[in-house]
């Protein structure tokens, strides 16, 4: 809602894989010791975006593809 009234640019930290992808147009993968970029995964769902973008294969598939970036396999 915010982005959408204000049209700014805005930065979310997070650790949860899961609203990064419903909350943002793109997820940059950080790595630790030291911090650096290690990749960018798009995510492209239309908005409004609700918790029901989860149910989609779309979805599980940009979850997996971060997972990957982050040494995390399919666990």
């Amino acid at each position: 809602e915010i982005l959408a009234t204000t049209r700014q640019t805005v930065i979310l930290i997070t650790h949860n894989i899961g609203e990064a992808l419903l909350m943002s147009d793109e997820v940059v993968v950080m790595a630790a010791d030291p911090g650096r970029i290690v990749g960018r995964v798009p995510a492209p769902f239309p908005r409004p975006r609700t918790v029901e973008l989860m149910r989609r294969a779309e979805y599980a598939d940009k979850v997996f593809e971060v997972r990957g970036l982050l040494g995390l396999g399919a666990a």
